[in-house]
């Protein structure tokens, strides 16, 4: 998979592909990675990367479209409220750290509850935001120890990359990502949903 992933735009589908062919691959039992390449049998990881690629794209840009609202609101009602104190501008800077915060962790629980969606209900099931927040809230406490999971697999193996050379976080980014099918996995038979077939 690392020699696919060099290939601008659709390595990176084939990789999305290749992790929730990964998830499907434990949650039928298999205990290990789906094998390297564009498919698995009629699994195309292309087809399915493409939707996890486009659904976290969209996500991102609707939560970032709400920060960037949330902060022009933040200014005029600062603006409105406290014009031109010392007072007002620590408050600003606080609401704003808040918001950040607020965006960034929605950011951060939403990928694990996106991709478990594409892998219960395909595509349309992550464009439904209803279904993606009650995954989410099956279990508050594993969604985000999901995900801090998946952010520390990722961070790690993105840090060993650089220090073994910049060329080698290619290579470790596909270990990182095949560990992540492997957390979805186990995130997936705890908030226990049956196996799509």
């Amino acid at each position: 998979m690392a020699a696919i992933n060099l290939i601008p735009i659709v390595g990176t589908f084939a990789l999305y592909g290749w992790v929730l062919a990964t998830l499907y691959s434990y949650r039928q039992g298999y205990r290990r990675l789906a094998p390297a390449g564009f498919s698995w049998g009629s699994y195309s990881y292309l087809f399915v990367g493409l939707q996890a690629v486009g659904a976290l794209l969209l996500y991102t840009v609707a939560i970032e479209v709400a920060f960037v609202a949330g902060g022009f609101a933040l200014g005029v009602v600062e603006n409105w409220a406290l014009p031109n104190t010392a007072v007002s501008e620590d408050i600003g800077i606080l609401l704003s750290a808040a918001l950040t915060v607020a965006v960034f962790g929605a950011l951060f629980c939403s990928y694990v509850p996106i991709l478990i969606a594409i892998h219960e209900r395909g595509f349309m099931g992550a464009l439904n935001p209803g279904y993606v927040v009650s995954v989410a809230f099956r279990s508050p406490a594993q969604t985000l120890a999901a995900s801090g999971a998946i952010a520390l697999v990722f961070v790690v193996a993105l840090v060993v990359g650089a220090l073994a050379c910049f060329v080698g976080a290619f290579f470790t980014q596909i270990v990182a990502m095949g560990a992540w099918g492997v957390i979805l996995s186990i995130y997936a038979t705890r908030v226990a949903r049956p196996v799509p077939s």
